[in-house]
């Protein structure tokens, strides 16, 4: 009878598991028939699919290193039957890209994948160079799963406009930047402006003009749940990044992959040898069609260097508006790792996270149903403001952040060669502190 009744009880537990894991993951895909396999770098081919796929639902396959995107080529996937996009692994092991250079030129401010629909994924796709967002998601119970959104000229992966119940996964957003807006709008992710009940699992954001995650809100809007589980952040709304001087402090080589560099290319005929030559100088270049310097002193202004921003002044003072962080890093921001950005009397549930090296580690004055085994150290002005929770400092804070970076550069470098790296978490790193 006993063991009967230990049967039951885990049968309950598990089923509350379940329940509640349906809940904030509402999605399940099943496998389709391919609606097409695109094999050449053809858009024509991959446009047709796709109004085949808003029509019926499926599965478009894309078998080819790159696809050079138009402005002819405008990828909204609309559908509310399941369907959606998934790249095949190459032999090299690298991913597909959609390559946005050619659009970006054409229609400034055009998204590289739009998601207006329901139950559509977007899967093992490399999203670079795209005009506006990498991608935008306005419609509900969508995946993004192993992600990069790179380059572009916006939030690598933005949620917004009552889009409900979508789940970011295994994702990466790095050196997105709204070159007009002077750096001052494009994060990592931003679950921001009226959306529902966003979940984001293993996500990482670098090096992007503005915050690694945004939850901004404007009048009206109610971004009322976001969950961030396994994430780091690092980096983000550093002006240096997008002149180069940033990779020429740290010996790396010119990146011109940014457009920002690119411009500066342009306009500069010896920006590109001063810096292989070990000279580093912006005098003579332009960005946006004017000077590098008088850029660089705008985006100064307008970059935000935070890690998590949970909301705005906006955000509703109440306890139904949810933030929940569970093995969140944030590293290396002349702003906050973790900011509240005037949201208030929220209901928090932050635990086993790290904040080090930010210039204010936490700021965040919520009303917490749940803190647990949170971290900081090396805050360059205070390890937390408007909030006095406790926090855990390890007994070894140099060789703690010494493992954290190791990590971080083998995340950089497995993303650059179009790969993913699973294998690769900050989670043992947050185990071993002590």
């Amino acid at each position: 009878m006993k063991s009967i009744s230990v049967f039951f009880l885990l049968m309950i537990i598990f089923n509350s598991f379940s329940s509640k894991f349906l809940e904030i993951n509402p999605i399940s895909f099943a496998e389709d028939e391919a609606i097409a396999t695109i094999t050449t770098d053809d858009e024509s081919a991959l446009c047709e699919a796709i109004q085949t796929l808003n029509k019926k639902g499926g599965t478009i396959y894309i078998n080819t290193p790159i696809i050079n995107i138009s402005s002819k080529c405008q990828i909204t996937l609309s559908g509310t039957t399941e369907g959606g996009i998934i790249g095949v692994k190459q032999s090299n092991d690298e991913y597909p890209r959609l390559d946005f250079s050619k659009a970006r030129k054409e229609n400034p401010g055009q998204p590289g994948i739009k998601i207006t629909g329901a139950n559509q994924f977007v899967k093992y796709l490399i999203i670079e160079h795209s005009a506006g967002k990498g991608i935008w998601i306005t419609g509900n119970k969508n995946l993004i799963d192993h992600v990069i959104t790179r380059y572009c000229n916006a939030s690598g992966i933005q949620i917004s406009h009552g889009g409900e119940s979508n789940t970011i996964n295994h994702s990466y957003a790095y050196r997105n930047c709204d070159v007009g807006g002077f750096g001052g709008g494009a994060d990592g992710f931003s679950p921001k402006l009226d959306a529902k009940k966003t979940v984001f699992n293993f996500c990482y954001a670098w090096d992007n003009s503005d915050d690694g995650w945004d939850a901004f809100d404007k009048e009206g809007d109610v971004t009322d749940y976001i969950e961030i589980n396994h994430s780091a952040c690092w980096n983000n709304g550093n002006v240096d990044v997008f002149t180069g001087k940033y990779d020429y402090n740290e010996g790396k080589i010119l990146d011109k992959n940014m457009w920002t560099v690119q411009m500066m290319m342009e306009s500069d005929s010896n920006f590109e040898s001063n810096y292989k030559n070990k000279k580093f100088s912006y005098d003579n270049a332009k960005i946006n069609g004017i000077s590098a310097k008088e850029w660089v002193t705008q985006a100064t202004s307008k970059m935000n260097p935070n890690g998590f921003k949970f909301g705005s002044a906006i955000t509703p003072q109440s306890k139904d508006i949810i933030r929940k962080c569970d093995y969140c890093v944030a590293f290396d921001h002349n702003g906050k790792g973790f900011d509240n950005n005037n949201s208030q009397k929220c209901t928090g549930y932050f635990t086993n996270c790290v904040s080090f090296n930010n210039r204010i580690n936490y700021s965040l004055p919520y009303t917490f149903a749940k803190w647990d085994n949170n971290w900081s150290w090396s805050a360059k002005k205070s390890e937390q403001q408007n909030t006095n929770q406790t926090l855990k400092k390890p007994s070894n804070a140099n060789s703690s952040s010494k493992n954290f970076y190791s990590i971080r550069d083998q995340i950089i470098r497995t993303v650059n060669e179009n790969k993913f790296p699973d294998n690769l978490t900050f989670d043992k790193a947050i185990a071993s502190l002590s």
